[in-house]
């Protein structure tokens, strides 16, 4: 679904619906999905107290565009956490809220780092 989509202001009211009635405080998801909500609900602000309810988003599975991150932030204000990893079931990588650096961790086994490159500062940047 897009925002060009006919289906994507035929459904966006539902979600949003029963995302209240179940008191939703936390999203999680596709990060083009929750772009899409956002999108929505920044378009619609009858509806504005919804992402006043939400603690938290978590955006997984799938690269994240700064342009969508920085709508997510603006439109839903809660902290936002971006996750790698979940469906590879080897090594799974998050940032934190505030730090958009990924941190990386093996979920059995040994988690072995590799320098990919120097920069400029010298410092080494693990891949």
């Amino acid at each position: 679904m897009s925002v060009e989509d006919p289906l994507y202001n035929d459904v966006m009211p539902g979600h949003v619906v029963t995302a209240r009635r179940h008191r939703v405080t936390g999203i999680q998801g596709d990060p083009s999905v929750v772009y899409l909500l956002a999108d929505w609900l920044d378009k619609h602000p009858a509806h504005a107290d919804f992402p006043r309810r939400v603690r938290g988003v978590q955006r997984c599975s799938a690269a994240v565009e700064p342009t969508t991150l920085d709508t997510v932030r603006r439109v839903i204000p809660c902290p936002v956490q971006l996750h790698h990893g979940r469906s590879e079931r080897a090594v799974t990588a998050v940032s934190m809220p505030d730090d958009p650096r990924y941190f990386v961790w093996s979920l059995y086994g040994k988690l072995r780092t590799i320098v990919h490159h120097v920069d400029a500062s010298e410092e080494a940047i693990h891949a």
